[in-house]
């Protein structure tokens, strides 16, 4: 692990299903002290309470996931001098079609999509385009005349330790880059929740005691 530098904040400020987790673990392997997602700091921030988010702010030094994408704003004046790191999509189709998988995994369980506009369970795609692409063009607005305060990353464009490290000013790794999390394919994902749904417990035991390699494999 390396020592990174103190007192700047390093802020993922790209939405969920852009790589953040990919990003998070790059930044635990510079030595951050790393804070992500984490459900009950948004809640405060939704409900107003930025005395909760700024003491987090305090206890670590790199952040990304929800809702920091929102703060950025807030953080710059807070915090002179720290870096924002945009992750985003290779194409906008891909970024919908992971969140929507992830909005059938987690609906109801999250208040997140009220920053697209939307109700919990409910899903609209053109909502969610115009908000992304909105946040894209917002953070390279305010960005603009300071490039060197502002990271756009993209994993499937083929971006990595060299991008990430020369913008932190520490050496790259040489090392594979840690592809955190990977959405769950589609059609494993539905067969999986129609197997809870139709199976009784009992047989959902049996079939995963089957499916268990043998010792020694």
């Amino acid at each position: 692990m390396m020592n990174a530098p103190a007192k700047m904040k390093i802020i993922g400020i790209g939405f969920g299903k852009t790589g953040t987790s990919t990003l998070a673990a790059c930044l635990r392997r510079f030595g951050y002290r790393h804070l992500t997602w984490d459900k009950h700091l948004y809640d405060a921030w939704a409900d107003g309470n930025l005395q909760v988010v700024w003491q987090a702010l305090q206890q670590y030094d790199s952040f990304d996931d929800w809702p920091w994408p929102m703060l950025y704003r807030e953080v710059d004046a807070r915090y002179p001098g720290s870096k924002f790191i945009l992750t985003t999509r290779a194409d906008v189709d891909i970024w919908l079609k992971s969140l929507r998988t992830h909005a059938d995994r987690r609906a109801g369980r999250t208040r997140v999509w009220q920053s697209f506009g939307m109700r919990p369970g409910e899903f609209d795609a053109a909502k969610a385009r115009q908000r992304y692409l909105q946040h894209i063009d917002e953070v390279r607005a305010y960005f603009r005349d300071r490039p060197g305060d502002l990271l756009e990353i993209c994993w499937e464009r083929g971006d990595g330790w060299q991008q990430l490290a020369a913008f932190l000013g520490l050496p790259a790794p040489d090392e594979p880059l840690p592809h955190a999390y990977k959405t769950p394919n589609d059609w494993l994902y539905r067969l999986g929740r129609l197997q809870k749904k139709m199976l009784p417990l009992f047989l959902r035991r049996l079939l995963a005691r089957l499916q268990r390699p043998a010792a020694g494999d």
